[in-house]
This record gives structure tokens, sequence and C-alpha cells, in this order.
């Protein structure tokens, strides 16, 4: 299973929702609902830390990014 690892700011390829997420797939608590086209969220982020938005596979369903 292929997990789109995306940027905050970067533009939406599908509809859904989108979990923040840190590097090794630890939630961050924040999920967005965006359209396909529109853009993730730009976060925040305290040093060299790396968040990424992940696509839930099904509302409230957590996918782990590996």
């Amino acid at each position: 299973m292929v997990i789109y690892r995306l940027a905050p700011g970067d533009s939406a390829p599908w509809d859904g929702r989108y979990r923040l997420v840190a590097h090794y797939g630890e939630p961050q608590g924040r999920v967005v609902s965006v359209k396909r086209g529109e853009r993730l969220p730009l976060v925040e982020v305290e040093g060299d830390s790396l968040l990424w938005f992940i696509r839930e596979d099904e509302p409230g369903e957590a996918v782990n990014a590996a």
C-alpha cells in the first residue's frame, strides 16, 4: 500500500480527509477535510521537525505512515 505524504501548503490531489502526522507517522491531533485542488493548511513547526498530511482511507480511520 502506498501512502502519499503531502507537505503543508500542497494542493490536495483528491477530495477527502487528511491527517497531520510527524516523520514516522505519529498523529499530531489535526484532521482537515479538503476538496481536490484546495491547499492543505500551513502548519507551524518547532526546530527541524517534519510534518506531513496523509489521506485517511475511510472517514474516522487513521492511517499511519511508515
